[in-house]
């Protein structure tokens, strides 16, 4: 997922399926819509967020309760990586490439898109 698709994630974006399965509709690039499933371990994380915030608001918020844009994400993962002693030159498109790049070493199927 692309940083600007997390900062842009409202609850009502999560939908629980027939099977008991959450997923979330993302919207990206040219307004296109995907639909991710989301494993029960993250939904459980996603919940203890929520509180009793309603379906409109957003999923990530800045300590003032706003919703997090890119730039303050990009600044919270610079803070992380030289808290970790992690290259500081990090950042959310090397964090979603190297997923990518674990995940096909681990037999992710590739879905190339047209």
């Amino acid at each position: 997922m692309r940083v600007s698709e997390a900062c842009g994630l409202n609850w009502e974006d999560f939908l629980e399926r027939n099977d008991g399965a959450m997923q979330v509709s993302i919207f990206g690039k040219g307004g296109k819509r995907r639909v991710v499933l989301v494993p029960d371990s993250v939904w459980v994380e996603l919940e203890t967020l929520r509180g009793v915030q309603s379906g409109e608001s957003p999923v990530f918020c800045s300590v003032r309760g706003h919703r997090l844009d890119r730039s303050a994400v990009h600044r919270i993962v610079k803070v992380a990586a030289i808290k970790a002693g992690v290259n500081p030159k990090v950042s959310c498109h090397w964090m979603r490439h190297c997923h990518s790049v674990h995940s096909l070493d681990r037999g992710a199927p590739m879905k190339l898109r047209s």
